[in-house]
């Protein structure tokens, strides 16, 4: 038996029971399950219109046939877009050479009209210059420059430096002509001032005014940092940016007069006499400082150059001077430890004059970058602890008592040994030496060394 028969006979044992042991009842039950097969066989019958399976089978084969058409009519509409696609594609790549060609030309005709403006305006200022209209020189080559300013990205390399070239080439003739003028109106007002005519100068209003006009057609004619090209320099002058050209031209003749009297065979080329140059650089500083601050910082300001101190940039060119000195004396004076040490206090000095009587900016640079260059600083450092080493001995001789003697005070029970009191002058002192150095590191070498030093001290003071 089939395990559905038997499934079967359950379900009917369970439903009727001993009702399946009368016939009429086992008839009426026959009776009653042809029926329902009858039902369900006419339910099921596909061709019978009136059974709801019927009516829903036919109406999933129309969905299905819909389907399918609708499916036939995308497939046509999606074929007609790819080719509209396509030809869309072809109409935008031939849109886009089009236009990269009108952009070309664009581009071509204003790289023309570029070189066109600086053809013009070379010309133009070269008619000027041969007029010697100043003032107009000077305004046609700022447009030269504003035309760079405008071309500062621009990818056109070869434009970009026919036009840097161009700028350059005019500003060498105007700077030479300009020079020339100011060196004529210098020359009136006795500049450079020395001892012998400072005192006489007293600048005409005329020749004072001549000179405020080139020195701003000289601000006028600087050329942008962006294509201004960078002078070759050792490290240690990199510090040192350039001087806007009035305060450049102002001091050539301080630099000449700086080269004749300290380099060469002058006698006043001395290694030992550092601070002869220095002594001439603060004397200059002195005694131009005013003029530049009275008569060129005005002019300045009316440019609204407000990043250019005019005084400083003085103050600094001519520290510039004295740091090429010193940087080219060093490799003659660093194995005479005499000379070595004589001139770090001069250059010391030099700068501590510098800050206290010129206020000297700290974040400007100054002579002491020769002195804090490694193979100085080594040299330096080496001599520090030498001639503080032997002061140390000196203070704390064998077999005295002087050295621990109570020096007289004023305050009652305070005792100072005349050995400790010379000590602690000795190590402020080498901190009066060290404390205005710019880098951390390099005060913490001599630190390092007043430390060392104070424990050699204690150590010898208790033995």
């Amino acid at each position: 038996m089939t395990d559905i028969r038997r499934k079967v006979v359950q379900e009917l044992d369970e439903k009727y029971g001993d009702d399946l042991l009368e016939l009429e009842k086992c008839i009426e039950l026959q009776r009653q399950l042809l029926e329902e097969k009858s039902a369900i066989e006419k339910e099921v019958n596909l061709e019978n219109n009136e059974s709801s399976i019927a009516k829903v089978v036919k109406k999933a084969e129309k969905v299905i046939e819909d389907i399918k058409v609708a499916i036939s009519e995308a497939e046509e509409i999606t074929e007609l877009i790819h080719k509209d696609l396509h030809d869309v594609e072809v109409i935008k790549s031939t849109l886009d050479k089009y236009l990269d060609d009108i952009n070309t030309a664009q581009c071509l005709l204003q790289y023309m009209k570029v070189i066109q403006q600086v053809e013009y305006l070379s010309t133009e200022l070269q008619t000027q210059i041969g007029k010697k209209d100043d003032e107009k020189s000077v305004t046609i080559f700022a447009n030269l420059t504003e035309i760079s300013r405008n071309l500062e990205n621009f990818n056109g390399k070869h434009l970009y430096e026919y036009l840097k070239d161009c700028i350059h080439f005019w500003h060498n003739i105007l700077k030479d002509k300009l020079s020339k003028d100011l060196d004529e109106t210098l020359k009136l007002i006795k500049w450079p001032f020395t001892s012998a005519n400072f005192s006489l100068v007293v600048p005409l209003p005329t020749h004072i005014q001549k000179l405020q006009i080139i020195a701003e057609y000289l601000l006028e004619i600087e050329i942008p940092s962006e294509i201004s090209t960078p002078s070759v320099q050792s490290a240690l002058l990199s510090e040192f940016l350039p001087l806007c050209l009035p305060i450049q031209l102002l001091l050539e003749s301080l630099r000449k007069r700086f080269i004749y009297h300290f380099y060469g065979t002058r006698q006043t080329n001395r290694v030992d006499k550092p601070e002869w140059y220095f002594t001439q650089i603060l004397t200059w500083i002195r005694d131009h400082k005013d003029f530049v601050e009275q008569y060129i910082q005005p002019v300045v300001d009316k440019l609204g150059l407000h990043h250019i101190d005019a005084k400083l940039e003085l103050m600094r060119g001519l520290v510039q001077i004295a740091v090429e000195k010193l940087n080219s004396d060093i490799p003659n004076i660093q194995f005479d430890d005499y000379t070595f040490s004589h001139t770090v206090d001069e250059a010391l000095g030099f700068d501590k004059e510098l800050r206290e009587t010129y206020d000297y900016p700290s974040n400007q640079p100054s002579i002491l970058s020769v002195l804090t260059q490694a193979h100085v600083f080594i040299k330096w450092l080496n001599m520090e602890k030498k001639y503080a080493t032997e002061k140390t001995d000196a203070m704390l001789p064998p077999n005295s008592s002087e050295a621990f003697s109570p020096l007289t005070s004023d305050v009652e029970d305070l005792k100072v040994t005349a050995c400790a009191d010379a000590f602690i002058t000795l190590l402020q002192t080498i901190t009066a030496r060290y404390e205005s150095l710019p880098q951390p590191g390099h005060r913490l070498q001599f630190l390092e060394l007043q430390l060392e030093l104070l424990d050699d001290f204690r150590l010898d003071y208790y033995n």
